[in-house]
């Protein structure tokens, strides 16, 4: 995953559950710094983060306690030799002396809908090393989960963002990307919000919801690129329009 798309996940995450205000993160060490790329009103919601492996991602009750979920992205990859290490450790000598054959492979999973999906990962497609190394990347995965501490009543809940099995229902979509100019244009109509509610508070008068011209005026952007930009929010959900040609509020999930 690279630094811009996973920032534009965790911003479309944070956009459609807008209802999260205490977040933490666990991912790559490389993708931690990168948390700071994510912009207001998303990086005021952050209240912890941690890399795999770090120890910080193990038994720890802080993130429960201080997280309303806990998202854990990416998938922990461990060296041929670790992979190796564990075949030998079950006796299978002989595969451990095979070539593992490291490439795309594929997996069956359901959704919370209940249907079947093809997902296509990265891994080993020799069967053993397949086996060991899912073995050894589930785990990583569920302890990071376990953060959450979800079976209990204080646990918090938990997203998990990878592409390798680890036995979690999948969500129906997975158009969950943020560009930054989406972003752009939800923190906008997020302040102009704030500043029509405390123009009524003040004044008594009504403010409308914001224009398109205002909100290509704000963006630096023309018009009819910034009506696609909110039609595409307003087909997810996060933006809504006022009749016909009303203008635009941001929609709180």
């Amino acid at each position: 995953m690279s630094p811009g798309r996973f920032v534009s996940i965790i911003r479309g995450l944070l956009a459609e559950h807008s209802h999260y205000q205490r977040v933490g993160v666990i991912t790559h060490r490389t993708l931690e710094a990168t948390l700071k790329k994510l912009g207001e009103p998303f990086a005021g919601r952050l209240v912890k983060s941690s890399y795999f492996g770090s120890g910080a991602d193990r038994a720890s009750n802080d993130w429960h306690e201080r997280c309303d979920v806990v998202i854990v992205a990416g998938t922990p990859r461990l060296p041929t030799d670790a992979v190796r290490r564990r075949l030998i450790q079950f006796g299978d000598v002989a595969s451990a002396a095979e070539d593992g054959d490291w490439g795309a492979c594929h997996w069956k999973g359901m959704t919370e809908a209940g249907r079947e999906v093809l997902v296509e990962g990265r891994g080993y497609n020799h069967p053993a090393w397949e086996c060991s190394h899912r073995g050894l990347v589930r785990a990583a995965i569920i302890q990071a989960a376990g953060r959450g501490r979800t079976l209990l009543e204080t646990g918090c809940d938990v997203i998990v963002i990878s592409t390798e099995e680890c036995g979690l229902p999948l969500v129906n979509s997975t158009d969950i990307d943020l560009s930054e100019t989406e972003a752009s244009v939800l923190a906008i109509l997020a302040t102009y919000r704030h500043e029509s509610l405390n123009s009524i508070q003040d004044s008594g008068a009504y403010a409308p919801a914001l224009s398109t011209a205002a909100i290509a005026d704000r963006l630096g952007m023309k018009e009819r690129g910034t009506r696609k930009v909110l039609a595409g929010l307003e087909s997810r959900g996060l933006a809504r329009r006022l009749g016909e040609r009303g203008g635009w509020l941001r929609v709180s999930n």
